[in-house]
């Protein structure tokens, strides 16, 4: 493996870390909140990311599946349960669906 690749991959690795550790530490902190806060961190970086290779999009939208049918279910909740949404839930959701619109016509 190239040094650079296996910094990279290291670094990663320490993120990781670093958020469950937070994320421990603060006993409580939501999920949502640390994934929005994970792709505010990533946003300056998307272009020079460059594009997904053509392999791996059957896993991309596996993955996008996965995640809608999160919000499928908090909906599902809302609409039938009467079970109620914050303000980060909301976003979340919105997000989700953006990425899932976005993946659709990348």
């Amino acid at each position: 493996m190239e040094p650079g690749v296996f910094a990279l991959v290291m670094f990663a690795a320490l993120l990781h870390a670093g958020w469950n550790a937070l994320a421990k530490a603060r006993g409580g902190v939501d999920a949502v909140a640390i994934a929005m806060g994970s792709g505010l961190i990533a946003l300056p970086l998307l272009p020079f990311a460059g594009a997904p290779a053509i392999t791996s999009w059957p896993a991309l939208a596996v993955a996008a599946a996965r995640e809608m049918s999160v919000v499928f279910a908090a909906i599902l909740g809302v609409l039938f349960l009467r079970e109620r949404l914050g303000v980060l839930r909301w976003e979340a959701v919105a997000l989700t669906a953006a990425g899932m619109i976005g993946i659709r016509y990348a």
